[in-house]
């Protein structure tokens, strides 16, 4: 068995890599005009009150990473153990993305914990939010 990688799946890697670094550049340029990822938060507050154009960008923009997140898992379980467990046939969709976020976000309020999620960059309050919500 070859452990090489097929170029047309390398091909597609290197797509998806390209295009989850626009996305994540031009969203993070929307919300803050320093170019940093925009911490959780400002996601919600760009994403509530958006015009539909502006909640459309943001959920292919959490969706994208998502995608990113789903090959990080990938990897991490091949490696050692995966980072979170989505039932095999679950397939999230935007709304639901954000929705673990937001309820990530609500939960630390109410539970007052200090590592709060609504600080952290999107990227990383997704991931945590998935790892709370679906736990290996």
């Amino acid at each position: 068995m070859c452990s090489a990688i097929h170029p047309a799946i390398r091909r597609f890697t290197q797509q998806i890599v390209l295009v989850l670094a626009i996305v994540a550049s031009a969203l993070a340029f929307a919300i803050k005009p320093s170019g940093a990822e925009p911490n959780a938060t400002a996601f919600l507050e760009m994403y509530d009150g958006g015009d539909q154009e502006a909640r459309q960008t943001a959920e292919f923009g959490i969706s994208m990473i998502e995608i990113g997140l789903e090959w990080a898992n990938t990897e991490a379980t091949r490696r050692t153990q995966p980072l979170f467990c989505l039932p095999p046939k679950l397939v999230m969709t935007a709304s639901q993305l954000i929705d673990v976020v937001r309820r990530g976000i609500e939960e630390d309020r109410r539970l007052g914990l200090r590592y709060q999620i609504a600080n952290l960059p999107l990227g990383a309050a997704l991931l945590v939010s998935l790892e709370r919500v679906f736990p290996c």
